[in-house]
């Protein structure tokens, strides 16, 4: 059996079940019909996506408006209609048999009006205690939904994403959220996946400046550091990989 088996969806509860965590865990159900139209309901925004993969591959984005006109967001595509019937025929056509997640969609700070969030490292050795390794900001691409360098979203500094998203809250509290929150979701995950020695989170940072937890992958790319002009955190993370690997600990990241 895969020891990640389950996915997205097995994290969401072991996030969930820490009241810390808790606040900062953008409610979610699985896919149905029933759960679309509730969570359009409660939140008028929602994010759909499938329930194993990485990358950015196959998420929706589906709105209602005031005026019940209903909008679904591929990629840098939109449609529009005016039923839920056939909002929910076009989304079950796209999405085929493929298992999928309903999550109430964060409205993520901007830069030049286009979101951004974040991806955060999180390592340990054997024995020791898990570490913030590197952060960068992602961001989408105009007209983008999603984030992901894998469709051409852009890297920057933290503190230069924060500087420049003039959030109405001090950037070193953000940072320091951010840092706090991480590190949490390490500890939970590690009560479930003992043997393992490094994470990639995305985080997203909302308009007010509150902290959310996106995803957990357990393989995260992060070639994105290499990116970024100082190098700093991509040595300090390939550190850890080769320590870890030498001592026979999980396999390392995708590069």
């Amino acid at each position: 059996m895969d020891l990640f088996e389950g996915g997205k969806w097995k994290k969401y509860h072991i996030f969930l079940s820490d009241e810390i965590l808790r606040p900062s865990v953008p409610e979610t159900a699985l896919f149905s019909e029933d759960t679309l139209w509730n969570f359009l309901n409660k939140y008028n925004k929602v994010i759909l996506k499938p329930l194993s993969g990485c990358g950015g591959r196959g998420i929706l984005k589906v709105s209602k408006s005031a005026e019940k006109l209903y909008e679904v967001h591929i990629k840098n595509k939109k449609e529009f209609f005016q039923e839920q019937g056939p909002v929910y025929d076009f989304i079950r056509k796209y999405k085929r048999p493929r298992p999928y997640l309903v999550q109430r969609c964060i409205e993520l700070a901007r830069i030049e009006n286009c979101p951004f969030d974040l991806r955060v490292v999180v390592q340990r050795k054997r024995g020791a205690s898990w570490e913030v390794t590197g952060t960068y900001a992602k961001v989408a691409r105009q007209g983008y939904i999603v984030t992901n360098l894998a469709r051409r979203g852009k890297v920057l500094p933290l503190a230069t994403a924060l500087g420049r998203a003039g959030l109405q809250i001090s950037q070193d509290f953000v940072s320091s959220e951010v840092h706090r929150i991480a590190l949490r979701t390490a500890e939970q995950l590690s009560k479930i996946y003992s043997d393992h020695h490094i994470w990639g989170l995305d985080m997203g940072i909302d308009q007010e400046g509150h902290t959310w937890v996106i995803e957990a992958n357990p393989t995260p790319r992060y070639t994105g550091f290499r990116k970024l002009k100082d190098k700093s955190m991509y040595r300090k993370i390939q550190a850890y990989i080769d320590y870890n690997s030498e001592n026979n600990l999980d396999s390392s990241p995708l590069l």
